[in-house]
């Protein structure tokens, strides 16, 4: 199913870009609107996955702590101002140890 999305995307957005280089206002305008759909669907086909949740879904009883997802994204941005390459596997407590 995903490579048929792939080829309709493919027609769309040539087509589109094709009637866009036209000098003819009308076939500018459906070019455009074939290129913009042709995002759309793109859009669409990339949530379209089989398999695993796109989003892990909470485990029951446990909530998220805000606090602490807002001082892991604030360190993780520091650290790109900084330079400084972002490990993902390492726990946030070992993450503060090293600071």
């Amino acid at each position: 199913m995903n490579l048929f999305l792939a080829l309709v995307v493919a027609v769309l957005f040539g087509t589109g870009a094709s009637m866009l280089l036209k000098p003819d206002l009308f076939r500018v305008v459906v070019g455009l609107a074939l290129v913009a759909n042709a995002a759309s669907l793109t859009v669409i086909a990339a949530a379209l996955s089989r398999g695993q949740a796109p989003i892990s879904p909470l485990i029951e009883g446990e909530s998220v702590d805000l606090d602490d997802l807002a001082r892991s994204e604030r360190s993780a941005e520091e650290e790109l101002e900084r330079g400084v390459p972002i490990e993902h596997d390492v726990d946030h407590d070992d993450a503060e140890a090293a600071r």
